[in-house]
Protein backbone atom coordinates (compact mmCIF):
# COMPACT_ATOMS: atom_id res chain seq x y z
CA UNK A 1 0.00 0.00 0.00
CA UNK A 2 1.37 3.45 -0.89
CA UNK A 3 0.59 7.02 0.04
CA UNK A 4 0.29 10.00 -2.23
CA UNK A 5 3.48 11.94 -3.02
CA UNK A 6 2.46 14.93 -0.89
CA UNK A 7 2.34 12.62 2.17
CA UNK A 8 5.41 10.56 1.35
CA UNK A 9 7.95 13.20 2.40
CA UNK A 10 10.69 14.61 0.27
CA UNK A 11 12.97 11.83 -0.90
CA UNK A 12 11.40 9.42 1.62
CA UNK A 13 9.92 5.99 1.00
CA UNK A 14 6.32 5.83 -0.04
CA UNK A 15 4.94 2.99 2.06
CA UNK A 16 2.70 3.51 5.06
CA UNK A 17 4.86 1.33 7.28
CA UNK A 18 8.14 2.99 6.34
CA UNK A 19 6.66 6.45 6.79
CA UNK A 20 5.27 5.52 10.19
CA UNK A 21 8.62 4.05 11.25
CA UNK A 22 10.41 7.16 10.03
CA UNK A 23 8.03 9.30 12.06
CA UNK A 24 8.54 7.07 15.09
CA UNK A 25 12.30 7.52 14.81
CA UNK A 26 11.87 11.27 14.58
CA UNK A 27 9.55 11.30 17.57
CA UNK A 28 12.04 9.26 19.64
CA UNK A 29 14.84 11.60 18.56
CA UNK A 30 12.84 14.66 19.57
CA UNK A 31 12.11 13.21 23.01
CA UNK A 32 15.75 12.26 23.50
CA UNK A 33 16.99 15.67 22.43
CA UNK A 34 14.51 17.34 24.78
CA UNK A 35 15.63 15.22 27.73
CA UNK A 36 19.31 15.81 26.96
CA UNK A 37 18.74 19.56 26.63
CA UNK A 38 16.94 19.68 29.97
CA UNK A 39 19.67 17.68 31.72
CA UNK A 40 22.46 19.85 30.35
CA UNK A 41 20.71 23.14 31.08
CA UNK A 42 19.73 21.95 34.56
CA UNK A 43 23.36 21.09 35.23
CA UNK A 44 24.50 24.50 34.01
CA UNK A 45 21.82 26.41 35.94
CA UNK A 46 21.76 24.18 39.05
CA UNK A 47 18.19 23.06 38.38
CA UNK A 48 16.80 26.53 37.63
CA UNK A 49 16.04 25.66 34.01
CA UNK A 50 13.37 23.09 34.95
CA UNK A 51 11.58 25.68 37.07
CA UNK A 52 11.80 28.21 34.24
CA UNK A 53 10.48 25.67 31.72
CA UNK A 54 7.61 24.65 34.01
CA UNK A 55 6.70 28.25 34.77
CA UNK A 56 6.72 29.12 31.07
CA UNK A 57 4.43 26.18 30.25
CA UNK A 58 1.99 27.18 33.00
CA UNK A 59 1.95 30.82 31.86
CA UNK A 60 1.38 29.84 28.24
CA UNK A 61 -1.41 27.47 29.26
CA UNK A 62 -3.03 30.18 31.36
CA UNK A 63 -2.90 32.68 28.49
CA UNK A 64 -4.54 30.18 26.17
CA UNK A 65 -7.14 28.65 28.47
CA UNK A 66 -7.14 30.36 31.83
CA UNK A 67 -6.83 28.32 35.00
CA UNK A 68 -7.85 25.12 33.23
CA UNK A 69 -5.18 25.72 30.62
CA UNK A 70 -2.56 26.26 33.31
CA UNK A 71 -3.58 23.01 35.02
CA UNK A 72 -3.53 21.11 31.73
CA UNK A 73 -0.02 22.40 31.04
CA UNK A 74 1.29 20.28 33.93
CA UNK A 75 -1.18 17.40 33.60
CA UNK A 76 0.45 14.45 31.78
CA UNK A 77 -2.93 12.84 31.12
CA UNK A 78 -4.00 15.91 29.15
CA UNK A 79 -0.88 15.73 27.01
CA UNK A 80 -1.37 12.00 26.47
CA UNK A 81 -4.94 12.64 25.28
CA UNK A 82 -3.80 15.49 23.07
CA UNK A 83 -1.07 13.32 21.58
CA UNK A 84 -3.55 10.53 20.86
CA UNK A 85 -5.84 13.05 19.14
CA UNK A 86 -2.97 14.42 17.06
CA UNK A 87 -2.07 10.88 16.03
CA UNK A 88 -5.64 10.12 14.98
CA UNK A 89 -5.91 13.36 13.01
CA UNK A 90 -2.63 12.69 11.22
CA UNK A 91 -3.82 9.20 10.28
CA UNK A 92 -7.05 10.70 8.98
CA UNK A 93 -5.01 13.00 6.75
CA UNK A 94 -2.89 10.03 5.65
CA UNK A 95 0.15 11.78 7.06
CA UNK A 96 1.66 8.62 8.48
CA UNK A 97 5.05 10.16 9.16
CA UNK A 98 3.50 12.74 11.49
CA UNK A 99 1.25 10.09 12.97
CA UNK A 100 4.27 7.93 13.77
CA UNK A 101 6.06 10.84 15.43
CA UNK A 102 3.04 11.93 17.49
CA UNK A 103 2.13 8.37 18.45
CA UNK A 104 5.66 7.56 19.59
CA UNK A 105 5.89 10.69 21.73
CA UNK A 106 2.51 9.88 23.25
CA UNK A 107 3.51 6.30 24.07
CA UNK A 108 6.77 7.44 25.68
CA UNK A 109 4.90 10.00 27.78
CA UNK A 110 2.30 7.40 28.79
CA UNK A 111 4.98 4.87 29.74
CA UNK A 112 6.86 7.49 31.78
CA UNK A 113 3.64 8.51 33.52
CA UNK A 114 2.73 4.91 34.41
CA UNK A 115 6.29 4.20 35.57
CA UNK A 116 6.38 7.33 37.70
CA UNK A 117 2.97 6.59 39.20
CA UNK A 118 4.03 3.03 39.95
CA UNK A 119 7.17 4.16 41.68
CA UNK A 120 5.20 6.75 43.64
CA UNK A 121 2.67 4.19 44.80
CA UNK A 122 5.42 1.76 45.67
CA UNK A 123 7.25 4.36 47.70
CA UNK A 124 4.05 5.37 49.46
CA UNK A 125 3.25 1.75 50.29
CA UNK A 126 6.75 1.16 51.61
CA UNK A 127 6.63 4.34 53.69
CA UNK A 128 3.23 3.34 55.05
CA UNK A 129 4.51 -0.09 55.99
CA UNK A 130 7.58 1.42 57.65
CA UNK A 131 5.47 3.89 59.62
CA UNK A 132 3.05 1.16 60.62
CA UNK A 133 5.89 -1.02 61.81
CA UNK A 134 7.48 1.87 63.66
CA UNK A 135 4.24 2.70 65.44
CA UNK A 136 4.09 -0.88 66.67
CA UNK A 137 7.51 -0.38 68.31
CA UNK A 138 6.34 1.04 71.64
CA UNK A 139 3.67 -1.64 72.09
CA UNK A 140 6.17 -4.31 71.13
CA UNK A 141 8.69 -2.93 73.60
CA UNK A 142 6.07 -2.80 76.33
CA UNK A 143 5.02 -6.37 75.58
CA UNK A 144 8.60 -7.61 75.67
CA UNK A 145 9.08 -5.89 79.03
CA UNK A 146 5.88 -7.40 80.41
CA UNK A 147 6.98 -10.93 79.59
CA UNK A 148 10.51 -10.17 80.76
CA UNK A 149 9.31 -9.16 84.24
CA UNK A 150 8.24 -12.76 84.87
CA UNK A 151 11.92 -13.64 85.25
CA UNK A 152 13.75 -13.54 88.56
CA UNK A 153 15.29 -10.07 89.12
CA UNK A 154 18.79 -11.48 88.69
CA UNK A 155 17.79 -13.26 85.44
CA UNK A 156 16.21 -10.04 84.18
CA UNK A 157 19.65 -8.40 84.27
CA UNK A 158 21.31 -11.33 82.52
CA UNK A 159 18.84 -12.42 79.86
CA UNK A 160 16.90 -10.91 76.96
CA UNK A 161 13.27 -11.21 75.87
CA UNK A 162 12.25 -10.42 72.30
CA UNK A 163 8.86 -9.67 70.75
CA UNK A 164 8.62 -10.02 66.96
CA UNK A 165 5.59 -9.05 64.90
CA UNK A 166 5.21 -11.06 61.69
CA UNK A 167 2.68 -11.58 58.93
CA UNK A 168 1.35 -14.53 60.90
CA UNK A 169 1.21 -13.16 64.42
CA UNK A 170 3.49 -12.14 67.26
CA UNK A 171 6.44 -14.30 68.32
CA UNK A 172 7.87 -14.08 71.85
CA UNK A 173 11.32 -15.49 72.51
CA UNK A 174 13.81 -15.68 75.34
CA UNK A 175 17.56 -15.97 75.14
CA UNK A 176 19.59 -18.92 76.44
CA UNK A 177 17.23 -21.54 77.85
CA UNK A 178 14.21 -19.97 76.08
CA UNK A 179 11.07 -18.72 77.86
CA UNK A 180 10.45 -19.93 81.39
CA UNK A 181 7.11 -21.48 82.40
CA UNK A 182 6.24 -18.22 84.17
CA UNK A 183 6.87 -16.27 81.00
CA UNK A 184 4.84 -18.69 78.90
CA UNK A 185 1.96 -18.25 81.31
CA UNK A 186 1.87 -14.54 80.45
CA UNK A 187 1.48 -15.06 76.70
CA UNK A 188 -1.77 -13.89 75.17
CA UNK A 189 -3.88 -16.06 72.85
CA UNK A 190 -2.30 -15.98 69.42
CA UNK A 191 1.19 -15.18 70.68
CA UNK A 192 3.76 -17.78 69.72
CA UNK A 193 6.49 -19.03 72.05
CA UNK A 194 9.67 -19.65 70.06
CA UNK A 195 12.30 -22.15 71.14
CA UNK A 196 15.96 -22.46 70.20
CA UNK A 197 17.96 -23.43 73.32
CA UNK A 198 21.30 -21.67 73.64
CA UNK A 199 20.55 -18.98 71.06
CA UNK A 200 19.95 -15.29 71.64
CA UNK A 201 16.34 -14.13 71.84
CA UNK A 202 16.53 -12.21 68.55
CA UNK A 203 17.92 -15.20 66.65
CA UNK A 204 15.37 -17.53 68.28
CA UNK A 205 12.43 -15.36 67.18
CA UNK A 206 13.75 -14.96 63.64
CA UNK A 207 14.51 -18.66 63.28
CA UNK A 208 10.95 -19.52 64.27
CA UNK A 209 9.56 -17.01 61.77
CA UNK A 210 11.70 -18.47 59.00
CA UNK A 211 10.74 -22.06 59.82
CA UNK A 212 7.05 -21.12 59.86
CA UNK A 213 7.29 -19.19 56.58
CA UNK A 214 6.39 -15.88 58.25
CA UNK A 215 7.73 -12.48 57.21
CA UNK A 216 9.16 -10.35 60.05
CA UNK A 217 7.75 -6.84 60.39
CA UNK A 218 9.06 -5.30 63.63
CA UNK A 219 11.02 -6.38 66.70
CA UNK A 220 11.65 -5.03 70.19
CA UNK A 221 13.97 -6.50 72.80
CA UNK A 222 14.65 -5.78 76.45
CA UNK A 223 18.41 -5.25 76.14
CA UNK A 224 20.64 -3.64 73.52
CA UNK A 225 20.97 -5.78 70.41
CA UNK A 226 24.47 -7.27 70.20
CA UNK A 227 26.58 -7.05 67.00
CA UNK A 228 25.96 -10.72 66.21
CA UNK A 229 22.18 -10.33 66.42
CA UNK A 230 22.33 -7.01 64.55
CA UNK A 231 24.04 -8.84 61.70
CA UNK A 232 21.39 -11.59 61.81
CA UNK A 233 18.63 -8.98 61.63
CA UNK A 234 20.25 -7.17 58.71
CA UNK A 235 20.90 -10.42 56.84
CA UNK A 236 17.17 -11.18 57.11
CA UNK A 237 16.30 -7.80 55.56
CA UNK A 238 15.74 -5.86 58.77
CA UNK A 239 16.97 -2.42 59.77
CA UNK A 240 17.82 -1.36 63.31
CA UNK A 241 15.85 1.72 64.35
CA UNK A 242 17.29 1.98 67.87
CA UNK A 243 19.58 -0.09 70.13
CA UNK A 244 16.57 -2.26 71.04
CA UNK A 245 14.24 -2.14 68.02
CA UNK A 246 14.23 -3.10 64.34
CA UNK A 247 11.86 -3.08 61.39
CA UNK A 248 11.62 -4.99 58.12
CA UNK A 249 10.50 -2.56 55.38
CA UNK A 250 8.43 -4.17 52.64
Amino acid sequence: MTVSPEHAGAGGPGTVVSQALLGAAEGTRDVGVGIARTLVLNALTFGIYSGYELGGAILEGYEEGGILGALNAVNPLYHIGQGAADTALAIGREDYRKAGAAGTKTMILAAATVFGAGRGLGAAAEESATVASATRGPSLAARAEQVHTALHPVAQRMRTTAALDTTGGRIIAGGGPDLTPAQRALLDPGEIAATLPGAHAEATALAHAQQAGLTPQAMAVTRAICPQCANTIEMSGGTLTSPTTAIWPR
